[in-house]
């Protein structure tokens, strides 16, 4: 019997997110650069080709299971949630709504990726195409066009002023061993930090 329209992708995404998650619980005992990718798919139970069908290399899987918060940014999403908002809502939205998806990983993890993408030329996590950085750049020009941000300054340069404050926060943070909310400490300055840049 040949499986459901669907079955084969479901059971490709399952071992994608087994993987995945296997890396996210090895990375709490062991650094990055000391797991190998068998010991990853020991973890997951399954297979190095398993692997490889998913991922070209350590260093990628750890990218996606950093850049998924960009995979809830569909346009879907970004119109049931962020669009409907006043704008300078939806940024300071967005900016948090990253902020708890990666504190949720843990500061021990957030450290680990952290000093995985300083040691390697990788930097897909800074790329303005992100759809994070697309997202934020957006809401911030319909700021500007609402009246709400000022013009002395473009777009790009408030969106980069903004997402490399979250990111400074995010270190922060794991320089604090997650003492505090970095959450709700990033929601609270950034309505202080965001009236700087008021019209």
């Amino acid at each position: 019997m040949r499986d459901k329209p669907g079955t084969q992708y479901q059971k490709s995404e399952l071992s994608k997110k087994g993987i995945l998650d296997a890396a996210m619980r090895l990375v709490l005992h062991k650094s990055f650069e000391a797991m190998s990718i068998r010991d990853i798919c020991k973890e997951a139970g399954l297979s190095i080709g398993a692997f490889y069908h998913h991922f070209p290399s350590k260093d990628a899987l750890m990218n996606e299971a950093f850049l998924h918060f960009d995979n809830t940014l569909d346009e879907d999403t970004a119109a049931k949630k962020y669009d409907k908002l006043p704008p300078v809502d939806a940024i300071r939205t967005v900016l948090v709504d990253q902020t708890a998806f990666t504190a949720n990983m843990g500061y021990t993890v957030i450290t680990q990726y952290y000093r995985a993408l300083l040691q390697n030329q990788n930097r897909s996590a800074v790329s303005p195409r992100r759809a994070y950085y697309q997202s934020v750049r957006r809401h911030v020009r319909r700021a500007q066009r609402a009246g709400d941000f000022t013009n002395a300054l473009e777009t790009e340069e408030i969106a980069e002023m903004l997402i490399k404050y979250v990111r400074g926060n995010l270190v922060d943070w794991c320089l604090h061993d997650g003492a505090y909310d970095v959450a709700a400490r990033t929601d609270a300055e950034l309505r202080e930090f965001m009236r700087a840049l008021m019209a």
